[in-house]
């Protein structure tokens, strides 16, 4: 009887000790620059930014250089609050930066389309560079963040 539990044991730690780390994100420092992701906004996709929401997120942890930055904030909060224009003009992009303590961040608008698919942008925007944009246009059906054409598109 004692062998079997030996066995199990010996098992049950080699599988352990050979199982794959969780991926994390760096630490913010020098070496990973925080980028804070802001929840997609959207009228008509709620599933569809979620799901875009947790795959940029997921790929901020995964790039190496930079980490997710703190907090959780909606874009469609953080306009109304600063009386923003829709979508947010380059000052009111600065003014969201100052809002949620961040040098860096991601943000976006999308729509789904009567076709079923999702179109819009996404935006990495930089203190003292402004925003880089990125179109979207893909299937409405990519719903779950772990999704490969969507880790594809977030990417």
């Amino acid at each position: 009887m004692r062998a079997p539990r030996r066995v199990f044991a010996w098992a049950a730690s080699a599988a352990l000790l050979g199982a794959p780390a969780v991926a994390r994100a760096a630490e913010p420092g020098p070496d990973a620059l925080p980028i804070t992701v802001i929840t997609v906004q959207t009228d008509t996709g709620d599933d569809q930014a979620e799901a875009l929401t947790k795959a940029l997120r997921n790929a901020v942890r995964a790039m190496p250089g930079w980490s997710l930055g703190e907090g959780d904030f909606s874009l469609e909060v953080i306009t109304l609050s600063l009386k923003c224009s829709e979508p947010p003009d380059a000052a009111c992009q600065s003014r969201i930066a100052d809002q949620i303590k961040s040098d860096r961040y991601i943000w976006g608008m999308v729509q789904k389309k009567k076709d079923n698919t999702i179109k819009g942008e996404v935006s990495l925007w930089v203190r003292g560079k402004g925003a880089v944009k990125v179109p979207l246009d893909y299937t409405a059906n990519l719903t779950e963040a772990n999704d490969d054409a969507l880790k594809k598109i977030a990417t």
